[in-house]
């Protein structure tokens, strides 16, 4: 849209020239003594004066549309370049690593983006395998254990410290006892089996653990007949107010309570919930020293510490200490674990070498490698891991049209207005803008600035091809390309990446040339950034020259109004003076006919 520039002396002469031609015709009026238009002067006057004044606002608003026009193009572009970076943003987006490990072998393998390419040989020697145990036969999966009565099981883990996994009193049967073993989530897992064969006593619980050497277990039972455990937990007072927990228990504390008192709220707290109310044979004594004693039920088995937090800093301290044991039971006599089948690791040779890993599935071999081992072999298979970089020359000229494109758009905004195409909202929308003007070199330095993580001899687009012309556009040198992503695959990831995927734009860490460009295009376009900071402030003009323009419509009705009533009088004196004249024209000619018949 073209623009129009007014001057002072110019708008003072449009005034002053169309006020003589208005003013001319009034006397030419007043002087043939006919009648005035009163309401089209006044308004020919007000038009006349208002019509500079008007142009030169519509001019100011035009040309802040012009300029909403030309950054809302530029933000178009500059969204275009992001994309194109964004192709190529993560190290998977340019090495795309493969695997192939031939036909029939005895393992899986797949790659991560980082994998080292080679070519290795690997032999499955022994497969990594869990323990298994079974227990003894069940009439039913509701069949009564231990009388009914709460009991406990005692896991030992490659010859540990045992951990007590409690069976309630609701839960004492084969089915039971399956739920609670799962639910302590301790590394072995329970099945409740029925082989459906016939006989008497078809149920049986397996139980399975993990794989490796280490991972042998021991399951053994007890049937709550021995001595519970006792914990003491010492209290001290409570510094301020606020809330403590003991056993997941919350008890609210007051500044100044003594170390009884807390013991005792302690107490309180235990004695209604079901940490307490819900196992049979628990109890909770107070003491004389500010300490409470925990009894636990046999059944109960060997406890690990009370847990205790007090994360309101009420000061209170909370000291855990066992004051008597666990003395075990017996052994329940209709509940044993028998093993069937004992762990073993994974024995593999990798390149000559023979190794051993408690899984089938192996991680470490080689950087990126993941290998799944399936079955034992006799003879070492080949595993040969390659990278494939189809598809990056295409991002990488996509990026570089980018670039060109947005150059080619920034001289047209800044160019001369199309005067030949009025449609054209866009050429010479940003002429002198200074924003503009710096976007050519912000991009410029985009795309010829040095890696913040080069890498060997690769550490700007210019070394991998990527040359400014004369013209201040991009080209791509193909030969230098294909060579560099050849031989420098790595190199060039992690100049471009920094060898991260799915980065974030907080922060100052250093994200490679492509990583650091979106980050600095992030705050050009941002709802904050430069550009929709400009297009805020022309919008804000715009209001203000709107503003303007109701204030110069008031004006004028105030002087529409003013000379309407002036000329009015002036046509009322007009009026009066022609009658005047009319009459003495009528005497004179009155007496001139008397004297000339006398």
């Amino acid at each position: 849209m073209a623009t129009t520039s007014v001057s002072s002396n110019t708008l003072s002469s449009q005034i002053s020239a169309t006020n003589k031609a208005n003013a001319q015709k009034l006397i030419t009026a007043l002087g043939a003594g006919s009648g005035v238009d009163v309401a089209a002067l006044a308004q020919n006057l007000v038009d006349a004066e208002k019509a500079p004044l008007l142009n030169a606002i519509n001019s100011k608003i035009a040309k802040n549309e012009a300029k909403i026009s030309g950054y809302g193009a530029v933000l178009a572009s500059m969204d275009i370049i992001k994309k194109a970076f964004q192709a190529l943003e993560n190290p998977s987006s340019i090495l795309k690593p493969t695997v192939d490990i031939g036909n029939s072998s005895p393992f899986n393998a797949t790659v991560a983006s980082n994998a080292a390419p080679g070519n290795y040989n690997l032999k499955v020697i022994q497969l990594a395998s869990s323990q298994r145990s079974s227990s003894n036969s069940f009439s039913s999966s509701e069949t009564p254990l231990n009388g009914g009565n709460a009991f406990s099981l005692q896991l030992s883990v490659n010859g540990g410290v045992s951990k007590t996994i409690r069976i309630p009193q609701i839960a004492t049967s084969p089915a039971g006892v399956v739920t609670a073993i799962n639910a302590a989530k301790l590394g072995i897992n329970a099945t409740l089996i029925n082989k459906a064969d016939g006989s008497a006593n078809p149920y049986s619980i397996l139980i399975s653990g993990e794989t490796g050497l280490s991972k042998n277990f021991s399951l053994t039972t007890d049937d709550g007949t021995g001595v519970g455990e006792v914990q003491k937990i010492l209290f001290g007072p409570a510094l301020s107010s606020g809330i403590i927990k003991v056993a997941g228990i919350s008890v609210s504390l007051q500044a100044g309570d003594s170390a009884t008192q807390v013991a005792n709220k302690v107490k309180q707290a235990l004695d209604t919930d079901s940490f307490i109310t819900g196992a049979a044979g628990r109890s909770v004594v107070l003491n004389q020293d500010g300490s409470v004693n925990i009894q636990f039920a046999p059944a109960d088995g060997d406890m690990a510490a009370v847990q205790t937090s007090d994360s309101d800093l009420t000061g209170a301290t909370m000291t855990v200490s066992t004051v008597s044991a666990f003395v075990p039971g017996q052994q329940l006599s209709g509940l044993a674990f028998t093993q069937e089948v004992s762990s073993k690791d994974a024995i593999v040779e990798f390149e000559g070498v023979q190794l051993r890993r408690s899984s089938n599935q192996i991680t470490d071999l080689v950087k990126g490698l993941t290998v799944e081992l399936k079955q034992e072999s006799t003879t070492a298979h080949p595993i040969k891991v390659s990278q494939d970089t189809t598809g990056v020359k295409e991002k990488i000229q996509a990026l570089v049209k980018s670039f060109n494109d947005t150059v080619s758009d920034l001289g047209i905004l800044t160019g001369e207005k199309n005067t030949k195409d009025e449609t054209d909202v866009y050429s010479g929308s940003l002429q002198g803008d200074s924003m503009a003007r710096s976007m050519k070199g912000i991009l410029r330095n985009l795309f010829t600035k040095y890696s913040s993580t080069p890498s060997g001899s690769i550490r700007s687009l210019s070394d991998i091809g990527i040359e400014m012309t004369r013209t201040g556009t991009l080209e791509l040198n193909e030969a230098k390309f294909d060579i560099a992503i050849a031989s420098n695959a790595d190199q060039i990831t992690t100049m471009l990446t920094a060898d991260k995927e799915n980065k974030s734009y907080v922060g100052d860490s250093n994200r490679g040339l492509i990583g650091d460009a979106i980050k600095q295009l992030n705050q050009l376009i941002s709802s904050s950034g430069t550009i929709n900071n400009l297009t805020k402030s022309a919008n804000v003009q715009i209001s203000k020259y709107k503003e303007e323009l109701t204030k110069l419509d008031t004006r004028m009705s105030i002087i529409l109004l003013r000379y309407s009533k002036q000329f009015s009088v002036m046509n009322s004196f007009v009026g009066n003076s022609n009658a005047m004249r009319n009459n003495l024209k009528s005497q004179f000619e009155n007496m001139a006919s008397i004297y000339k018949n006398n």
